[in-house]
């Protein structure tokens, strides 16, 4: 629904429109997530946002929802469970701690109802992710980086710090591509030397992959 606007413009038109809003909505998101300007710039043309932008995905939708209140959050970072799973555990134990239950079911509610009448509209869909590791686009390392994913989404809750959610997220997922890790950048932009080298790593893998036929 969100993309519909652009898809009934001219192609070309509506892709340039799609670049401009995905610039936006990035440039948000990281100075919503604390960026300092030299970050936002490294961010903004890191291998991550640039191939996000270049493939006209829909990441810069996805990490928005990282920064609004959890209710809301949820029907942005569930787009894409490969990027937004950890963090919606992450909301889900803050749920708990806050209220139990019944504060559970009042965040998560909505979400589960977007997601239930998917279903009856499309089918249960989820069924053709379970073949997605096998996707070419794959460049994830699962599950060699599960551990490390799930080290720490636990350190996430035992600290009560999202950011680490957020760099949980694409190590634990079976499926993820170059562009997916624009959540891990954003995740460590409190850890500056942590973020640059980051940063140098995705940019070396394309420039690999470029290298090696």
């Amino acid at each position: 629904i969100l993309l519909a606007p652009f898809a009934l413009l001219p192609f070309w038109t509506g892709r340039i429109l799609l670049f401009l809003v995905s610039i936006i909505a990035f440039t948000v998101t990281a100075v919503k997530m604390g960026a300092s300007r030299y970050q936002l710039v490294l961010f903004l043309f890191s291998a991550s946002v640039f191939g996000g932008l270049y493939s006209g995905n829909i990441d810069f939708l996805v990490t928005l929802g990282y920064w609004m209140p959890a209710q809301i959050g949820l029907f942005f970072v569930m787009m894409k469970p490969q990027i937004g799973v950890c963090i919606a555990v992450f909301w889900m134990y803050m749920a708990w701690k806050e209220g139990g239950a019944l504060k559970i079911a009042k965040v998560f509610a909505p979400v589960t109802a977007a997601y239930l009448l998917s279903f009856l509209m499309y089918g249960f869909w989820p069924k053709y992710l379970f073949n997605m590791p096998n996707n070419p686009w794959n460049s994830g390392l699962f599950p060699y980086l599960l551990p490390i994913g799930i080290f720490l989404l636990y350190k996430a809750l035992q600290l009560k710090d999202k950011r680490l959610s957020g760099i949980s997220s694409p190590l634990v997922s079976p499926y993820v591509t170059g562009y997916n890790f624009s959540i891990v950048l954003l995740s460590l932009f409190n850890r500056p030397v942590l973020f640059l080298a980051a940063w140098v790593v995705l940019w070396l893998i394309v420039l690999v992959r470029l290298w090696i036929p």
